[in-house]
């Protein structure tokens, strides 16, 4: 199994971490996503619709 959280995307200060964690071997992954994106041009609206 892969978990993966989304750390600080609700206080955007300094972007938000995005971490995978994959439970059998114990191996973590992240990334930050810059501040920059929630920001025009980059992000224009916020859209909570989920697409299936």
């Amino acid at each position: 199994m892969i978990q993966i959280d989304d750390a600080g995307s609700g206080s955007l200060v300094g972007g938000t971490a995005i971490g995978l964690l994959r439970t059998s071997t114990l191996e973590y992954y992240y990334e930050v996503i810059p501040i920059k994106y929630f920001k025009s041009p980059y992000f224009k609206e916020k859209n909570s619709k989920i697409i299936v």
